[in-house]
């Protein structure tokens, strides 16, 4: 959902809430309650309560929310004001949702142990993460003390990236990106979870957002064979070698890399002479 506003040549403030706005199918649709607020301060001063029906050929709502003439008063009175919206989806068709899981809920039926990450408790399945992480196989089913422990304290990882790489791991359709795949992969390498690297290595492989020297320096950095076999067959002329070496990761490079970057210029340039 987007919302968008602005004031009209009559003075008013309309505003427009989008949904689903870059899909080309026709098979959604979507039922909600949708408010509208403009708020300042913890005050609300003006309030439109609605329901939306979302469709292929109707995906936006546009009302008004208020005389702007009076909106600017408040602005004089407050210095700023907030809108918001606020969407309450109550029926979704041929859009699949992303399953939430929520890890700090203590439920039997499928959480079986409890991980203490900065202070807070992450309740997990032990099953679920040993099939997936050679780093928990041992830790819950191996030699150790701590598998007989009722919590167990993992060091050094954050509590919000320890949760998205559990996303990545249960099936939550959890979705990576250019702001997340190096976090994922450093908690992948360190909990030897060989799934969550191969979906990081491809989406290495296909993105556009991420620079070439960044991927050649993960795909060294993680062992991703993969990604850097594709990286390096991407080069097929001088020209497409240009963009690396402008960009500011290419001194980060390792040598062994550059090496072998040396070398397929070399190739390059005796098929252009020849």
């Amino acid at each position: 959902m987007i919302l968008l506003a602005w004031k009209t040549s009559d003075d008013q403030l309309k505003f427009k809430i989008l949904c689903n706005e870059k899909s080309v199918s026709s098979l959604w649709k979507c039922r909600a309650e949708c408010v509208v607020r403009l708020r300042s301060l913890g005050l609300e001063l003006l309030e439109r309560k609605f329901r939306g029906e979302f469709d292929y050929s109707t995906n936006f709502i546009e009302d008004v929310l208020g005389d702007w003439r009076l909106i600017k008063e408040y602005i004089l009175q407050c210095k700023y004001l907030t809108i918001e919206a606020i969407v309450k989806i109550q029926q979704v068709t041929g859009i699949r949702k992303r399953k939430i899981i929520d890890y700090s809920a203590e439920k039997s039926e499928l959480f079986n142990a409890t991980l203490i990450v900065e202070g807070q408790k992450v309740h997990v399945n032990k099953q679920l993460l040993a099939m997936h992480s050679k780093f928990f196989e041992t830790l819950f089913f191996g030699q150790f003390s701590e598998k007989n422990q009722d919590c167990i304290e993992l060091q050094d990882v954050k509590h919000a990236e320890f949760l998205e790489f559990l996303d990545v791991v249960h099936p939550t359709h959890a979705s990576i990106d250019e702001d997340n795949v190096e976090r994922l992969l450093e908690l992948a390498d360190r909990f030897q979870t060989d799934e969550v690297s191969t979906r990081c290595e491809e989406f290495l492989a296909r993105t556009k957002n991420v620079p070439m020297a960044k991927k050649l320096i993960l795909a060294h950095q993680y062992t991703l064979d993969s990604l850097m076999d594709t990286c390096l067959k991407s080069f097929n002329s001088l020209e497409d070698m240009i963009p690396l070496r402008r960009s500011e990761y290419f001194h980060h490079l390792d040598d062994n890399i550059k090496s072998i970057l040396l070398e397929l210029l070399v190739r390059l340039e005796d098929s252009r002479m020849g």
